[in-house]
Order: C-alpha cells, then sequence, then structure tokens
C-alpha cells in the first residue's frame, strides 16, 4: 500500500541520521518537515505512489530520490533540493513550488495543473511528455540546458523566465504568456506555437526549423541571428516593431502577417518575399 502522511516528523537539530528513507519507513500525512540540518533529509529514498497531499515540506532535501506515481495535490514544496531526483508520472495540481532546485532533474510523463513555481532553477533538469496546463513560472523561472521532449504548454505564464542552450523541439504551446523572456541558443524545431504572446522577448541563436506559428504575438521583440529557415509557417503573427537581426528566413511562407515598423537588417529573406501575402499595416 502506498504511504499517507499522518503525523508530523519529529526531528532534532544536528542528529547523525542519514538511514535511507523509503514509502515503507514513512507513515506521517500533512507532514511539516523543518529538516534544517542537510543530514536530515529524504536524499536517494524511493517513493512508490506515494501520498503528499497538501503537504507543507519546507528546506527538504530530495537529492538523488525516486518518486513514481505519487501525488503533490495542493503541496508547498518551500526551498526543497530536488537535484538529480526522478519523477515518473506524478499529480501536481494546484501544488506549489518556491525557490526550489532541480539540477539534473528528469521528469516522465508528470501532469501539472494549475501548479506555481516561484522563483525555481531547472538547469540541465529533462522533461519527457510532460504536460503543464495553467501553470504560472513566477519570479523569473531558470532553464539552462534543460531537455524537453514533446513538451505540452497550454495557458502556461512564464513571463521574464531564462532558457539558456535548452531543446524545446517537437513541443507545442497554445495560450501560453512568454513575455519579457530571455532565449539563448535553443531549438524550438518542429513545435507548434499557437495564440501565445511573446511581446520585448530576446531570441539569440534560436533555432525555429519547421515550426508553426499560428496567431502570436511578437511586439518589439529582438531576434538576433535566429534560424526561421526551412519549413516554417507563420499565419495571423503579429510582429510589430521587431528586430530581426542577422536572421534566415528562407523557405518560409507568410500568411497574413503584420510587420508594421520591423527592422530586417541584416536578415536573410527569398528573392520573392516581397511577393509573399505579407500585411504591412
Amino acid at each position: 500500500m502506498p504511504f499517507k502522511f499522518e503525523k508530523p516528523i519529529a526531528v532534532k537539530s544536528g542528529s547523525k541520521s542519514t538511514k535511507k528513507v523509503t514509502s515503507s519507513t514513512l507513515k506521517n500525512k500533512e507532514v511539516e518537515a523543518r529538516l534544517l540540518d542537510r543530514k536530515n533529509n529524504f536524499e536517494k529514498g524511493d517513493f512508490e505512489k506515494s501520498d503528499f497531499t497538501e503537504a507543507n515540506l519546507r528546506s527538504c532535501y530530495f537529492n538523488g530520490s525516486c518518486l513514481t506515481d505519487s501525488t503533490f495535490r495542493q503541496a508547498v514544496f518551500d526551498r526543497s533540493d530536488f537535484n538529480k531526483a526522478s519523477f515518473c508520472g506524478g499529480d501536481f495540481d494546484l501544488a506549489v513550488f518556491e525557490k526550489n532546485k532541480f539540477f539534473h532533474t528528469t521528469f516522465t510523463e508528470p501532469y501539472f495543473d494549475r501548479t506555481i513555481f516561484l522563483n525555481v532553477n531547472y538547469d540541465y533538469a529533462e522533461f519527457e511528455n510532460a504536460t503543464f496546463k495553467n501553470v504560472q513560472f513566477l519570479k523569473k523561472a531558470e532553464f539552462e540546458e534543460a531537455e524537453f521532449s514533446d513538451l505540452e504548454f497550454k495557458k502556461v505564464e512564464a513571463t521574464d523566465s531564462t532558457f539558456i542552450r535548452c531543446d524545446i523541439s517537437d513541443s507545442e504551446f497554445k495560450h501560453c504568456d512568454l513575455t519579457q523572456s530571455i532565449f539563448l541558443d535553443v531549438d524550438f524545431s518542429d513545435s507548434t506555437v499557437v495564440e501565445a504572446r511573446c511581446d520585448r522577448a530576446t531570441f539569440t541563436s534560436v533555432s525555429f526549423v519547421g515550426t508553426s506559428f499560428i496567431d502570436a504575438k511578437f511586439h518589439d521583440v529582438e531576434f538576433y541571428r535566429t534560424d526561421f529557415s526551412m519549413r516554417v509557417r507563420f499565419s495571423d503573427c503579429d510582429f510589430t516593431s521587431a528586430e530581426f537581426n542577422g536572421s534566415c528566413m528562407r523557405n518560409v511562407d507568410f500568411r497574413n502577417v503584420d510587420f508594421t515598423g520591423a527592422d530586417f537588417t541584416g536578415a536573410v529573406f527569398d528573392p520573392d518575399f516581397l511577393a509573399k501575402p505579407v500585411v504591412t499595416s
């Protein structure tokens, strides 16, 4: 049977215990574990079908732990670390993660619905078949060398976030807000972007090869050395006052696109670019 938290865990400061924590050794629900000593933690724990519903976990350490098909509904994780942990499945409905670290963490088929992430770091994390719906990434989320495979973003807010050397190919973005976010050396190839808002965002050395944009907004966006070449389609998109400095836009299909006030300094187009059905006002 999966364990459930029933009583608060009492931990003495300075305890030397390093016993491995497993689902068979924990039996407390709605735990308030304030594990301030790094030696008192859940590191390298094995949690299978565990119930963390409404758990309040502050300053806890799940580094190297395995969490399989566990429930985190309405749980609050404050200043907790999940470095090199692995999540397989999992329900994160209405959960809140604040100031957490997910370095080298692996997520396989996780489901995030109405989840809130505040000032969380995902450097070198891997997401496979992940679903994010109505999720908020607040206070500048950071993704460096993170890998996303078959990612699904729906109604996600990730404003002021930073993505560096990330692979977000073969993903789907619908009704997302990426305003003022920074993308550096990111691979968006073969993705679909529908009704997304990316106003005042910056894209540097980003690849959109094979990507489709439908009714997306890119007001005052800066594209530097961005690759839009090969099988890219823009339909009903708005690039008002956007800058395409040094970007490649060969073999691109533009349909009802607004480029009012856009700057194409150094951009490379097909010879027949001006003959394409582009709206400029």
